[in-house]
């Protein structure tokens, strides 16, 4: 779903409009993500840009704003070994790419490998720039944490919404469960907490706010990792109102549009995935904040924790 490419901070950093160009064409909502590689790239580009003659004091201060600005919209960590040894960045992209392929690496100079191309000769319409914004996948857990979790690896906010969303059901719980572990897992820092905000209306068979908050380990059973909460909103159409239909993966670093929604149901279906646009993303995380009032809140929302316990908040 999202293309990862190797940009060489020597080549991004070479001047103001260079940077502003390649900058621009990345981000969750291009399909297109920068490999934090090596792990202080941003550093990298800054000492780059530091370096390079026609970058003035604006100009480069433009740069480490942007960079702090939009770096957890734009880089994503790579995991990838990076070895000074080398000798340069290049020879570590190659053999970065030879292990886990880029999409496509950006890098100066003339190169004899058709994935390497020099930033002056990325037009828009090039082959290597292509990035879908829509794609089908199968409707398993494995796939459909493959395709969400570049985007939840970044995420510091997670809103899950989903009107037919169900602690019954396993088929909900199961890539819920896959999601919270593979999260767990790559998080650096694991004593931070992380809040994952799922926004559902009940259908009738779900478990009461009682229920949640009298045994909340029946509905969990030990899977919500140290540091994670799951917070529960239930919501309800408004009278002559917005309908509470669509399906979303929603972050304060981007999101997507889930056609059928969150129930990996199995390989013989497939979801429809489309990227949305970072502003309307936020809208639409509006749209079940505090206060919101386009659908009409149900009881109080439910917090079950790592340890088992819940309340309300």
């Amino acid at each position: 779903m999202y293309q990862e490419y190797a940009v060489e901070p020597a080549a991004i950093g070479s001047s103001w409009e260079t940077f502003r160009y390649l900058i621009e064409k990345f981000g969750f909502q291009e399909g297109r993500l920068i490999s934090r590689f090596p792990s202080e790239w941003e550093r990298s580009v800054i000492e780059a840009a530091k370096a390079a003659d026609d970058i003035g004091d604006i100009a480069f201060s433009k740069i480490t704003e942007r960079l702090r600005k939009e770096k957890r919209t734009k880089i994503i960590n790579s995991g990838r070994e990076y070895d000074p040894n080398l000798g340069s960045w290049i020879a570590n992209a190659r053999v970065a790419h030879g292990a886990k392929p880029f999409h496509a690496i950006i890098a100066q100079g003339s190169h004899k490998e058709d994935e390497i191309v020099a930033p002056e000769d990325l037009e828009e319409d090039h082959l290597l720039m292509i990035a879908p914004i829509s794609c089908s996948v199968p409707r398993t857990s494995e796939k459909l944490a493959e395709a969400f979790l570049p985007l939840l690896l970044s995420a510091r906010e997670v809103d899950i919404v989903d009107p037919f969303f169900g602690l019954r059901k396993p088929k909900c719980t199961g890539l819920l469960k896959l999601l919270l572990s593979s999260m767990y897992d790559s998080r650096k820092n694991k004593k931070k907490n992380l809040h994952i905000r799922i926004h559902f209306r009940r259908e009738g068979c779900e478990p009461s706010e009682q229920s949640l908050l009298q045994n909340p380990r029946k509905w969990v059973r030990n899977w919500i990792p140290e540091g994670f909460e799951l917070h529960l909103y239930e919501w309800k159409k408004k009278p002559g109102g917005e309908k509470f239909h669509d399906r979303f993966l929603l972050c304060d670093c981007g999101g997507l549009m889930i056609g059928p929604g969150f129930e990996a149901v199995g390989q013989h279906e497939s979801a429809t995935i489309t990227l949305l646009d970072y502003q309307h993303v936020q809208e639409l995380r509006g749209n079940f904040a505090i206060g919101a009032t386009v659908y009409d809140k149900v009881g109080n929302a439910v917090r079950i924790k790592s340890n088992g316990e819940a309340d309300t908040l």
